[in-house]
């Protein structure tokens, strides 16, 4: 996919000007006190509690996307640390993600959005802006592009950015809403993380099995205006990969401010001829246990028809 921008016309949400060379985001240590005291703090400042923080951020994120800043003071009583953040941000991390997925939620969390970056790509921020094309039907496993709900990504280090549609011919409601169904944004969440593991490695003939679906709703989201939803997999494979747990931790954003975020935990089948040999077996498994249940009725049923007949 070409990264384009759709966001440099005059737009009055863009107006504010990026300078160039400008990273996303810089790392700060909390004890350590804002670099440039008569400036005011940097938007995209993410202060961190530790250097562990500090570390794993970096790594998630890379020196394309984030930068240490520290006081020279604090360079000063720290010797080393600032050469060491550093090094870890230029560390090759193309032999797969950084961190696991319960540590990436916790420093998300603490993310806002990637504007720098954002502002630079085809993705829809504010009202006017134009959408990009939805995701190819493949990647989320769907036969009607009218079903997709999430656009083509683009990414920054180790995370991916969606926008999010609204429109499907899957889900009927009984009722309208000023807000956008939970049910329907429980469907883009699952898309965007088919398609994350498939971004990641995993052979469009590759199935995912879902185990788990963690959601958290602290926003309602409105219809008039574009939805990001942004995703971090530790998942990677390819077709020689063995089947494996894939995990995904998955945020939807609405004017900036975060108002879903959910793990999805599922299991990846590499391919459909392996797909199709475990369901096989599970089909066995659920015919006994349906035949066991039903003797348990029936085991059931016998007395009391004996009692009647008598």
């Amino acid at each position: 996919m070409a990264q384009q921008t759709n966001h440099q016309k005059g737009m009055s949400c863009h107006s504010q000007a990026i300078l160039p060379g400008s990273r996303p985001y810089y790392v700060n240590l909390a004890d350590d006190s804002y670099p440039y005291c008569n400036e005011k703090p940097e938007p995209q400042l993410l202060t961190v509690e530790s250097v562990e923080d500090a570390v794993d951020l970096l790594r998630l994120l890379g020196d394309t996307c984030c930068e240490p800043l520290l006081s020279s003071d604090y360079r000063q009583t720290h010797p080393g640390l600032y050469e060491k953040l550093r090094t870890v941000s230029k560390m090759d991390h193309s032999y797969g993600p950084p961190i696991d997925i319960d540590r990436a939620a916790v420093l998300m969390k603490k993310m806002p959005l990637d504007l720098r970056s954002l502002i630079n790509s085809p993705l829809a921020l504010c009202s006017d802006d134009q959408f990009p094309p939805r995701i190819d039907k493949r990647l989320v496993h769907k036969d009607h592009e009218e079903n997709i709900l999430i656009s083509e990504p683009w990414l920054t280090g180790w995370i991916r950015y969606f926008n999010v549609f609204c429109e499907t011919t899957e889900l009927n409601f009984d009722h309208g809403s000023e807000h956008v169904q939970g049910m329907l944004l429980l469907e883009a969440l699952r898309q965007a993380g088919i398609a994350s593991a498939h971004c990641q490695g995993l052979p469009l003939s590759g199935k995912l099995a879902l185990v788990n679906y963690n959601t958290n709703f602290s926003n309602f989201l409105t219809w008039d205006y574009p939805i990001l939803c942004r995703t971090y997999c530790s998942f990677t494979a390819d077709e020689t990969s063995p089947d494996q747990e894939a995990c995904i931790y998955i945020q939807v954003f609405q004017y900036g401010r975060l108002c879903i975020d959910a793990v999805l935990k599922a299991f990846a089948y590499i391919n459909e001829e392996r797909a199709n040999s475990k369901e096989k077996r599970l089909k066995k498994i659920m015919a006994r246990q349906k035949e066991n249940f039903e003797l348990k009725i029936k085991r059931i049923y016998e007395p009391m028809i004996s009692e009647q007949c008598e």
